[in-house]
């Protein structure tokens, strides 16, 4: 499972890859995902590209999601308010599906 209940809400552990070619949910990555983004880890950037991906793929307002753990690490524990678990996990996987249909053709 993704994504777990955490605080009215759900918490996803994130392994963040900044200066990537691309942005995007890559992958299962051990209890959680592989997220890369394009923006370099200063300034707190890839942390804001990587919130801003989450919920664009969640269809959530961006105020939704924030970091509750790991803000100055690769591995972050991320948070979305008001989303249950199942939700998530489902939003998630289908923006991992759309975004292998648009990296063939």
């Amino acid at each position: 499972m993704l994504a777990r209940r955490y605080e009215g809400g759900s918490v996803i552990e994130v392994w963040l890859q900044p200066r990537a070619s691309r942005a995007s949910i890559v992958g299962p990555h051990e209890r959680g995902l592989r997220v890369a983004v394009c923006s370099p880890p200063v300034g707190g950037r890839a942390n804001d590209e990587l919130l801003k991906l989450i919920s664009k793929a969640l269809d959530v307002p961006r105020g939704k999601v924030s970091i509750r753990s790991g803000a100055k690490s690769r591995n972050k524990l991320v948070y979305i308010e008001d989303i249950p678990p199942d939700v998530v996990e489902a939003k998630v996987l289908g923006a991992m599906a759309s975004s292998k249909e648009s990296e063939k053709g």
